[in-house]
């Protein structure tokens, strides 16, 4: 499950939840909020006291609606990170290999 599927399974009952919640799924919420909704999903954001809370507002969109492809890395669940313009490639030896420098 990858980290927007998480918030689309907490934001799916159509009530606020805190960024704690987000903490509790080890996901920074406010991050995946970010793409969610250049996904085209409505997610409203407020403040109340020191809590950051978040909804779903488009009673449209539900679980079983399909998300599209990721596009951030971490939301593909790899955990690689590529750096701009690609060239990364692993080692036989469990190298990172990034232009001419290698990262162990």
């Amino acid at each position: 499950m990858t980290h927007c599927d998480r918030v689309l399974a907490l934001l799916a009952d159509g009530q606020p939840h805190s960024h704690h919640e987000g903490y509790a799924l080890n996901v920074i919420l406010h991050s995946r909020v970010s793409e969610l909704r250049k996904r085209g999903y409505r997610i409203d954001m407020w403040r109340d006291g020191d809590l950051y809370l978040y909804q779903l507002t488009d009673s449209s969109l539900s679980r079983s609606d399909p998300l599209p492809p990721p596009r951030a890395h971490r939301d593909a669940g790899d955990g690689l990170v590529t750096p701009p313009g690609g060239g990364a490639d692993w080692l036989s030896n469990g190298q990172l290999l990034i232009g001419e420098a290698s990262y162990e």
